[in-house]
């Protein structure tokens, strides 16, 4: 989905919101993505890759990802905040960082 090169002067000024947490490290090292990983953060990562533009079709298949049951060890914040968020910023650039 990505229509855009990544440009760390877009990436620095734009908001953002906090999704989960997650342990891509540990996950690489012990195979065990659904421990380290939460499933709804697994596909957004997939959905999002590169920069995309903010629109109705990326709001649906992002909020779709939430539907995922979360196995893992770590927290994930409410689709509802994030449906706000993306619909607030339609039209803006959005990329997904791994922190």
């Amino acid at each position: 989905m990505a229509d855009e090169p990544f440009n760390e002067l877009i990436v620095f000024s734009t908001p953002g919101i906090w999704v989960g947490e997650v342990s891509w490290l540990k996950a690489d090292f012990s195979g065990d993505r659904n421990t380290y990983v939460p499933r709804p953060i697994q596909v957004i990562s997939e959905l999002i890759t590169g920069i995309v533009t903010i629109d109705n079709e990326l709001i649906e298949k992002v909020c779709v990802a939430f539907e995922q049951p979360n196995k893992s060890i770590y927290e994930i914040t409410s689709v509802k905040e994030v449906r706000e968020f993306l619909t607030e910023n339609i039209g803006m650039k959005a990329y997904c960082t791994v922190e």
